[in-house]
């Protein structure tokens, strides 16, 4: 009975090493299935990464635009500084502003009556280019602070500069009757002297108010912001010029043409072009004259013999 138990005992483990035997293989199967699987499909996107552009960068850009125009971007900010004059391309003229665009990551503001007026009309319109300093890099919307009139300043002072180093001309406007003199727009303001305005005294400076005239600068201190202007030194080197060239041109016993320029009770003064001289009031006729005036008027023009 025992015997026949065992011989039982037996065959029953060796059906079950059989089932796990079977069991093992059949799972073997399985996982090569599973492995074949899973080549195919790495081959397959493998296959489809040949047509993938290498870090395509984000939202459809070319590949490495977008760090490169990062780049860029820090780079040219990292330039701007306060006090800097740069060039900028006019976006938008409002009734109060115009916005300007310098190529930083924000625009900047300039009010409207920095730009001057052309027969009734602001000189402005978006795409012009236009000149402006750097006030501020950021103010409280985040913008970039920028000034047109502190630019014109800054070019302006730089070309007086070099006129005053030079001894060169410079033309500017006058604008109005100050103490002691006219004041000047050459850019900037500037002072004329009333001693520097013609050669002789001048009793109404009223009447030189709106014109343009040429002038010398004698006085120059920009950390003062003290211009002092002369045109009065232009005419004494146009008088000496024209001095010279009559003196070459007329010869003792020869004819000239002159001016009138003052009449007193002895005779009149007439400007030959750069030199006065005395026509006496005794060579003024073959008659008896009892005053200059008789015969002559400040202004006219005469012939006289040297």
């Amino acid at each position: 009975m025992v015997s026949e138990l065992r011989i039982k005992d037996f065959f029953a483990c060796q059906n079950a090493e059989e089932i796990h035997q079977e069991a093992q293989l059949h799972m073997s199967k399985q996982m090569n299935k599973a492995q074949l699987e899973k080549q195919k499909i790495m081959a397959m996107l493998d296959l489809g990464d040949k047509d993938v552009p290498a870090n395509p960068g984000y939202f459809g850009e070319k590949p490495g635009k977008d760090f490169e125009t990062l780049f860029e971007q820090s780079v040219n900010e990292s330039d701007f500084r306060v006090g800097d004059v740069v060039t900028g391309s006019v976006v938008e003229v409002q009734s109060d502003y115009v916005l300007v665009d310098i190529n930083y990551k924000s625009e900047g503001l300039i009010p409207i009556d920095e730009f001057r007026v052309v027969d009734g009309v602001r000189a402005v319109a978006a795409g012009d280019k236009v000149e402006v300093l750097i006030d501020r890099i950021e103010n409280e919307n985040g913008m970039i602070g920028l000034s047109k009139n502190k630019a014109d300043m800054m070019r302006a002072w730089s070309d007086i500069s070099k006129a005053a180093e030079n001894e060169e001309v410079i033309e500017g406007t006058v604008i109005a009757k100050v103490k002691g003199g006219l004041s000047v727009d050459i850019g900037v303001t500037a002072f004329l002297p009333g001693s520097q305005i013609d050669l002789r005294p001048v009793r109404n400076m009223d009447a030189y108010i709106g014109k343009r005239y040429k002038f010398k600068v004698i006085k120059f201190n920009k950390k003062r912001g003290n211009i002092v202007l002369s045109r009065r030194a232009l005419l004494e080197e146009e008088r000496e010029t024209m001095r010279t060239q009559t003196l070459d041109q007329i010869k003792e016993g020869s004819t000239v043409t002159g001016v009138v320029k003052n009449i007193t009770d002895y005779g009149a003064f007439i400007d030959l072009g750069g030199m006065d001289g005395l026509l006496h009031i005794t060579d003024m006729s073959w008659g008896r004259v009892k005053h200059p005036s008789e015969l002559l008027n400040v202004g006219d023009e005469i012939q006289v013999d040297r």
